[in-house]
């Protein structure tokens, strides 16, 4: 991205944006800077901990119960966005700064995928889990299709924003944006698809009567899983309109609404993935097999149905 020289509050000519950037705030206009604005250190720094915060929950969840590629997943996607809130603080002291405005731009973006690459796992595991049979295709087969997809997303989304920022033209940051509109877009079809497979089995699970002893868990699962992909299904859509703009645009000049859309949406819905935790649903290493006490109440049959009294005994 190239912007011309801007003139200075001493009279002299500053280069605003990039790598050669010599504007700071004592001798350049803060309307000079790309977001017309200055990074709010206190929310800022608040979103910072409070993902950190999220983070150290999700480490509990994952050690008490054992899911570690979930915890993982999860420490990724935290780790990822408070390094880009903390890119922010620094912003404040120095809105002209490139590296620290890269480094959120790129890790802001991306974050929420290795979300998302939890939460697609999941839907394999509690179809293994609850009742293969009830499901359309393979449950590794949803893996194959979302977890690709998802890697897609992170490509260019990832690529897109660091094209736009860095690129040497104009033309070479519309490219980028046009990139990460692409994988925020695809990211959104893919969340749609997940939400019509995730719910198309569980409507599945619930009219056949398989329910556990511990309904609640499950039902507290399945609300918890929905609520964070609508909150994230949310936030990508917000980020589509804001790069449909550029970096021209006024959408990016305002930072309540990204503060809101992107900040407290994904805070909600990390938050979410707590009740949405695979472990409060799904005992770990118990395999589908051991959930067949649940297939007589739907089969009917004597043998199953007296297998299924045994088993709530």
């Amino acid at each position: 991205m190239v912007r011309p020289l801007v003139l200075g509050l001493d009279g002299q000519y500053y280069q605003s944006f990039g790598k050669n950037a010599n504007c700071t705030l004592e001798v350049c206009s803060i309307e000079t800077t790309i977001y017309k604005y200055n990074p709010s250190k206190p929310v800022n720094t608040a979103l910072t901990v409070i993902f950190g915060l999220i983070m150290i929950g999700h480490i509990y969840l994952g050690v008490r119960w054992k899911t570690w590629g979930y915890m993982v997943s999860m420490i990724l996607g935290c780790l990822l966005e408070i390094a880009g809130y903390a890119c922010r603080i620094v912003l404040h002291k120095n809105p002209f700064k490139f590296l620290p405005f890269v480094v959120q731009t790129v890790a802001l973006t991306i974050a929420p995928i290795f979300y998302t690459a939890g939460i697609y796992v999941t839907l394999s595991v509690s179809i293994t889990h609850f009742a293969p049979d009830l499901t359309r295709v393979k449950p590794v087969v949803w893996v194959w299709i979302f977890l690709p997809a998802d890697i897609i997303c992170l490509i260019l989304q990832a690529a897109g924003g660091a094209i736009s920022v860095t690129g040497s033209s104009d033309n070479s940051s519309e490219v980028g944006n046009k990139i990460s509109q692409a994988g925020l877009s695809l990211q959104l079809i893919v969340l749609v698809g997940f939400m019509a497979a995730f719910g198309d089995f569980f409507v599945r699970f619930f009219r056949a009567g398989r329910l556990p002893q511990l309904e609640w868990r499950l039902k507290a699962f399945v609300a918890g899983i929905t609520a964070s992909v609508v909150f994230i299904l949310a936030r990508c859509a917000f980020r589509v309109y804001e790069l449909k703009e550029g970096y021209s645009g006024a959408a990016i000049t305002h930072e309540v609404p990204f503060i809101i859309m992107e900040g407290v949406f994904m805070i909600f819905g990390a938050i979410s993935l707590f009740i949405g935790h695979p472990g409060l649903a799904i005992k770990p290493g118990e395999s589908a097999r051991e959930i067949g006490q649940f297939a007589g109440k739907a089969s009917g049959s004597d043998t199953e149905d007296s297998a299924f009294q045994r088993s709530k005994a």
